[in-house]
This record gives C-alpha cells, structure tokens and sequence, in this order.
C-alpha cells in the first residue's frame, strides 16, 4: 500500500514530458494523493501553460529538449523538480533552479515527500514573502507617520508662534502655561516669564470667575469649546472682551489644553455705535412728518425700506409695499399721474439731481390724497444706480387750503366785478338827477335875471324838479355808503315798521 501523504486539495502540479516507460506513473501517484495532475509533452505548452494559470509545482522531464533552460525560463516562484535518469546530471538539474531531482523507478513515499516538501516551503516562502512585504509596508507607513506627524509639529510650531491670534498650551489638569505665542504675550500684557508655569487661576485675567467656571463646564460636556464670549483683564488693568476657545490637543503623547482667542473689543465698540446710531435713526425717522423710504433700483422701484409714517399717508401698513409684496407705490398712485412722476424722477436719475414732485395717490379708504415726495438717486463708486431714497409728505390739507384760495380769489374778482359794474351804472344814474339840479338851477338864475314876475311864475315847478332830484340822488349815495359798510364789515341793522 502507498504511504498517505497531507492532503492538499488544489494543490496543481503539471508534468512536463513524455516518460516512455511508464508515462501515467507519476500522474496516478500524485491523483491518488488528492492533486490536481495536468500533463504536456513540450516545453512550448509547458510556458503557454504558466503564462495562463501558473501551477503550484512542475515535474519536469530531463530527456525534454533544452529542459534545462526550460527550466532556467520557468524557475522562480514555481517550484521545479526534475525528472530523470542519470544521477550525474542531478548537479546540472540543481544549477538550472530545479529544487529536486527523481529517479525511476519511482517510490511512492519519495515523490509525494519531494512534492508536499516543496509546497509546502513554496508555501512558506510565499507566506514569509507576504510577511515581509507587510512589515516592509508597516515599516514605510510608519516612516511615513512618523514623518508625517514631524512635518506636522513643525506646521504647528510654526503656526502657533507666528499666528497673529493669541495662542496658548495649558496643561489638562490645572490650566498651567506650558507655551504661548507672542501674540498671546502682547494681547495679555504680561511677559512670558511671567506666564510659564503658572496657572490661570493664579494670573487671574478673568473678570468674571462664573464665566470661567461655566467655560470650562462646557469642556468637560462637549469636549471643545469655540466662540465663547468673556472679559479679561489686561496686565494694565483695561479690560478687553475676547472669543475663547478650548479645545484638547496631543503634544509629545500627552493632553493638553490648546487655547485661542481673538480680541473683539473693537468690535463691539462698532456694535455699540452702531446700536446707538440706529436708535438715533430710528428717532429721527419715527419724528418725520412723513414716510422715509428706500427703493431698488427695478421695475415699479420696490420699497426696501419704509418708516411708519406711511401709514398715515396711504392707509397701508410698511409690510404691505416693501418689496412690493401686496402692493406696490406705483399701483397706488394715481392712473393720471404715473407716467408725469416716473418721467419726472427718470430725468432727476439720469441727470444725477434730486427730484420733487407733487401728485396723487389713492388712500387705502379710495380717497384721493396729495403727496409731496423729495427724493434722491444713490450710486455705487461705478456710477450705477443703487437705489432711490426720499421722504413723502401728505399735501392733502395744502392742496385744500390752495382750492379754496383759489376759490376765494375767483369770488373776490367776481364781486370786484360787479362792483365795477355797479360803479358804472351809478355814474350813470348819479349824473342824471344832478344834471337835472344843475340845469333847472341854471334856468332859475337865468328867470332871476329877467324878474320876480318871470321867476315866481316857474319857480315851484322848478323847485319840486330839483327837490326830486335831490332826494333821487341822495337815496343814490345811500345805496354807495352802504356798499361801502357791507366791504367794510360795519354794516348796522335798525327795526323800522314796514307797510306789507
């Protein structure tokens, strides 16, 4: 019986040659030991055959044709044992690469502890190989790491000393200064002697210890904090509002604190006049009598900034025309007068002058308002137009008062009119009765001159001819004085009995 060897199931070997004397024994051996046998006669086969799918180990025939540089071709990973019959040319078979050499007739026990050998330390060879290879992989990477992570201290010497934002390395424990940058020095105040190795409790910068404590508070909850907001007090004593942050960094494999900060004090100055000057805005616009407004630059000119007091004019509260939302201050003005105003503010635009119309709008309530609107076009240091900003006033009691002077001259002239002619007619009427005087007085002085007998004859017709025309002419100078009282405002009332 065959001696039993491991079985090493797709395990391949290809036999390579044609053994006259018994060309299946080799094959049936190494098939009953569980491997996979494949066999050519040619060395041309053999190469194509590797190029393909190469086998784990090849039997080569020593009475091929150049087997022996057939075998330097394909010696390499492939273990090769040689087969053959002259024990003098083992040496040769061994210099051309083969691993091991057979000899018919062959035993069992020999070929398959030859083959399982050499796959076995093919086996290992590939292992210790792919070993290597990853400890030559591991050891570059580490290199690489190590490298790596030397290029990165650098970086971050290099950032941290020459950042422009205070920078400091705290121990994890108690907040002792390991390092700090200069900005750090020169934003606290204090020297770096005076900083290294002592605590931040014992510098003390912070203001507000409660603030510290609920910093550090959120460290320990999230880790990291970022932005946070805090007086601290410079060396000198000025106190300067900072965003802080922590955060946990490994240096020489340890923890430690990396602190920053950034000095927003200016920044908040800014924030305060800023505060400041919109309040004072807001003052100044809430005691405008009128609308402020700001409009964009686009069609129908959409509101972007509208005070309150528009409500008064229009009826409509701000939200309802910025950005033209509901309405917009073109659909509100008056059909007849759109294209009048937006001619008008086209103009002042393009000429780069203020404008100041009057026109009408139609109230929320549908009455027809005035407005007096004095704007100006603002534009970028291109010379485009930005957009528009002006003040509206209601000119709807003005624009009443003007009616009714007007209305009030109209009627003035109307009655100086009339006076006038009421004045012609009464020169009419006033040289008829002194006319009438006038001559009969002339004709009594005439009859005067002839005698008594020719005076008395026509004296008391004459007489009674000018008393009518006196009184005619008196009730004439009545009506004029009492013109006169009634343009004065002095007329008097007096009750007299009537005869109806």
């Amino acid at each position: 019986m065959s001696p039993s060897a491991p079985a090493l199931t797709a395990k391949t070997v290809l036999i390579v040659g044609n053994y006259q004397d018994n060309p299946c024994v080799l094959s049936n051996i190494l098939s009953r030991q569980g491997y996979a046998v494949e066999t050519v006669a040619a060395g041309a086969a053999a190469l194509a055959r590797v190029q393909e799918t190469p086998p784990d180990l090849i039997l080569l025939s020593e009475a091929l044709p150049s087997s022996h540089e057939l075998c330097q071709q394909l010696a390499g990973e492939i273990p090769i044992i040689f087969v053959g019959r002259d024990v003098r040319d083992k040496v040769k078979s061994y210099k051309a690469g083969a691993v091991g050499y057979l000899m018919p007739p062959f035993c069992d026990q020999e070929v398959v502890v030859q083959v399982s050998t050499q796959l076995r330390l093919g086996s290992l060879q590939q292992q210790l190989a792919t070993q290597d290879h990853q400890i030559q992989t591991e050891i570059a990477q580490h290199q690489k790491t190590k490298t790596a992570f030397r290029a990165a201290e650098e970086k971050f010497s290099k950032a941290f000393y020459s950042s422009p934002t205070p920078m400091g390395i705290l121990t994890l424990d108690d907040s002792r200064f390991v390092e700090v940058n200069d900005a750090f020095i020169k934003h606290s105040g204090y020297s770096r002697a005076e900083l290294m190795g002592r605590t931040v409790l014992e510098v003390n910068p912070w203001v507000d210890l409660e603030k510290r404590a609920q910093m550090f508070e959120q460290l320990r909850a999230d880790g990291a904090v970022y932005g946070y907001e805090a007086c601290l007090r410079h060396r000198s004593g000025q106190i300067k509002t900072m965003l802080l942050s922590l955060e946990v960094v490994q240096i020489q494999g340890k923890a430690h604190l990396l602190l920053t900060g950034h000095d927003i004090s200016q920044l908040k100055q800014t924030e305060e006049a800023l505060r400041k000057s919109e309040e004072r805005f807001e003052t100044l616009v809430a005691n405008v009598p009128g609308a402020v407004y700001r409009s964009a630059c686009a069609p129908d000119w959409p509101m972007v900034f509208l005070s309150d007091g528009v409500t008064g004019i229009a009826g409509y509260r701000p939200e309802a025309l910025l950005d033209n939302q509901v309405h917009s201050w073109v659909s509100i003005t008056h059909p007849d007068d759109r294209a009048r105003v937006a001619q008008q503010i086209n103009t002042a635009v393009a000429a780069g002058q203020p404008f100041a119309i009057e026109y009408r709008i139609i109230h929320a309530d549908g009455r027809v308002c005035w407005v007096y609107e004095r704007g100006q076009g603002r534009f970028d240091p291109d010379g485009q137009l930005l957009w528009l900003d002006g003040v509206i006033l209601d000119i709807s009691d003005r624009k009443q008062a003007e009616l009714l002077t007007t209305q009030a001259k109209e009627n003035a002239e109307a009655a100086n009119r009339a006076k006038s002619i009421f004045l012609a007619n009464m020169s009419h009427e006033l040289r008829t009765p002194l006319n009438a005087i006038l001559g009969f007085t002339q004709v009594m002085q005439q009859d005067l001159k002839q005698g008594p007998e020719v005076f008395y004859q026509e004296a008391a017709e004459y007489l009674q001819i000018i008393s009518n025309s006196g009184e005619h002419l008196l009730s004439l100078i009545n009506d004029i004085l009492d013109m006169a009282k009634i343009e004065a405002g002095r007329v008097t009332t007096s009750l007299e009995t009537v005869d109806l």
